[in-house]
């Protein structure tokens, strides 16, 4: 990948149907994109391994709210896709938290869930009429 932003990958730009909790995923990818070369103790990289943690946590949360004000559920399987990204970040939050340099690990697991969970499961079990509106700007 290119040196410019991340979000100028077209896979990266939100359709607009898409929650705003997606629209933060972009937005923490693109800025651990361009922070990716500083050591994980930098300021910048810790604000991000932060809203990275809260991120994981609070999405499945806002997803089930989302649908349940609608009278809907998330499946079992997305919701055991949303665990598996919930124990990645924490476990590699951690690592980043201990010393370890992981961010180019960290990237590549948040672009393919951006192509496959993301741009997969969310668009495909999601209805856009659950959007929220701040998410349809």
């Amino acid at each position: 990948m290119s040196e410019s932003s991340i979000r100028d990958t077209p896979f990266l730009r939100p359709p607009s149907c898409l929650h705003t909790d997606s629209r933060r995923l972009a937005v923490l990818i693109d800025r651990l994109y361009r922070h990716r070369n500083q050591p994980v103790h930098a300021e910048a990289m810790t604000d991000i391994l932060d809203e990275l943690t809260a991120h994981a946590f609070e999405n499945l949360v806002h997803e089930e709210m989302m649908l349940a004000s609608r009278g809907k559920a998330l499946s079992a399987n997305h919701v055991k896709e949303h665990v598996r990204f919930q124990e990645f970040i924490a476990n590699h939050c951690l690592q980043a938290s201990l010393g370890i340099n992981v961010p180019q690990e960290l990237l590549d697991f948040l672009l393919d869930w951006w192509r496959q969970h993301v741009l997969g499961t969310d668009l495909n079990e999601i209805p856009a009429s659950t959007a929220r509106p701040d998410a349809r700007r």
